[in-house]
């Protein structure tokens, strides 16, 4: 695996020789490169959203239940209640998918060392051919997940701490904190290395694969706000979606769970290790202004009303569900406009009372550009048909 060295080198004339890109928030712009084995960032051009189709349903879906889909072939992976791992793939021309359990119910607990039945397992992303990368909140840690063998998991990042914490380093100095009843979003990028929605933490963490385990905050201070601006002095309330532009931004929601505003879609412009602490770039919302609200309009004139899940187009559109009306939104990066698509507009959806009927979404593109969305309240898989 390749290491993002601008991320990590701090010598001032080593980090230049390695930057590379445009000037952001006061240091260079460092392009985020979603994962080719993944359609999370940049994926395939999804058709106009009109109609919901039920597609797969299963008592193995949980309320933290999360999709990833991959590039290379019409496959779903999701975390199952039972701290399982599936494998769903659809057949070419249509059909119920062919589920397959990748990882059965006690493996996790057994990798980890916790009682059976223990683990508890959320965030899902897919950071190369061979790997997915699952975060466990039992244990707040990262685990790594075979793709091409059953029941093979190891620990990964993070130290094995129930009571978790908030510190970078190597190897067993990383701590995260995983907030109960919270999924938390994954994005891996095509160097190795994977961005966590430090949920509890209200951050943004980064951790190279390249090698041993090594971790940084990209933004977020461990305590809840509204801030955007520079990455030093952002701050998060409840990272709930991470996905990129193909230009190389991250984007990233916040479900505003902790009640400090929140509601937002922030694109961040991150740029190397900033001498004081921190990284350089900046952050800016894109869509929502804190307000736990569904409507629609231009930039920050749009309001959101817990935004979860988050996936993007090569065609510069986003899709994620507001979780508060169970709504399909829509944000096309070009025009700046934010919809409902399966509404003539929003006032018509929240007159409707959304389209799902209970809470727990994850979005995933599969490789066909066919958009999913998994509703957890009904345990549920969604296609979205034009």
């Amino acid at each position: 695996m390749v290491s993002r060295c601008a991320l990590w080198i701090l010598s001032v004339p080593l980090l230049v020789a390695c930057r590379e890109g445009t000037e952001s928030g006061g240091g260079d712009f460092i392009p985020v490169l979603p994962s080719v084995s993944g359609t999370q960032g940049c994926g395939p051009s999804v058709a106009a959203p009109g109609t919901l189709t039920p597609v797969f349903t299963s008592a193995a879906i949980g309320p933290l239940t999360q999709l990833a889909g991959a590039s290379d072939a019409e496959t779903l992976y999701f975390t199952g209640e039972d701290d399982t791992i599936h494998q769903l793939d659809f057949p070419i021309g249509g059909g119920p998918p062919l589920d397959t359990v990748l990882v059965s119910p006690g493996v996790v607990d057994a990798a980890l060392g916790l009682a059976p039945g223990a683990a508890v397992l959320s965030g899902i992303a897919i950071l190369d051919a061979q790997f997915l990368v699952v975060a466990e909140h039992a244990t707040n840690s990262l685990v790594s997940v075979r793709r091409d063998l059953p029941d093979s998991v190891a620990p990964l990042a993070g130290l094995l701490l129930p009571a978790g914490g908030f510190a970078d380093g190597t190897g067993g100095a990383i701590r995260f904190h995983f907030a109960a009843g919270e999924p938390v979003p994954l994005f891996a990028d095509a160097s190795g290395a994977v961005f966590v929605g430090d949920t509890e933490n209200h951050a943004l963490r980064f951790v190279d694969l390249g090698g041993l385990p090594e971790s940084a905050t990209i933004t977020g201070t461990g305590a809840p706000g509204d801030a955007e601006g520079l990455l030093t002095a952002t701050q998060l309330d409840s990272p709930s979606g991470l996905a990129s532009s193909c230009a190389g931004e991250l984007l990233l929601v916040e479900s505003g769970k902790a009640g400090f505003g929140g509601n937002r879609l922030l694109s961040l412009a991150i740029g190397g290790p900033a001498l004081f602490g921190g990284f350089n770039g900046s952050s800016v919302a894109v869509a929502g202004d804190g307000t736990n609200a569904t409507t629609g309009g231009n930039g920050t004139s749009a309001q959101l009303g817990t935004p979860v899940g988050l996936v993007a187009t090569q065609d510069g559109v986003l899709f994620w569900v507001d979780e508060t009306n169970g709504i399909l939104r829509r944000l096309d990066l070009t025009t700046g406009l934010c919809d409902c698509p399966l509404f003539v507009d929003c006032a018509a959806a929240n007159g409707a009372g959304g389209s799902f009927q209970g809470t727990g979404f994850s979005l995933a593109l599969g490789e066909s550009g066919t958009l999913y969305v998994l509703e957890a309240a009904t345990e549920t898989l969604h296609r979205v048909d034009p």
